[in-house]
């Protein structure tokens, strides 16, 4: 039995359904790229593609929530 798997993020709307599923089962380890100006000054909200943040992964974080608008 394997206990890891890969799901890469696409942002499109399979991607983001398999996400969710996967976190009915729990937290998910995620690696991310935090060492950069959108996680240094984050408050709240969606981080997204229109926030351009670089893509070379340099933390790693857990995911326990998934949405798609800041309402809610």
């Amino acid at each position: 039995m394997k206990d890891w798997g890969w799901v890469g993020y696409t942002g499109d709307d399979d991607n983001i359904n398999r996400l969710a599923t996967q976190l009915q089962s729990g937290p998910l380890s995620i690696a991310v790229s935090a060492g950069n100006h959108c996680w240094r000054w984050y408050e709240g909200g969606i981080l997204s593609e229109k926030d351009a943040c670089p893509t070379s992964i340099d933390h790693g974080v857990a995911l326990v929530g998934l949405a798609q608008s800041d309402e809610g």
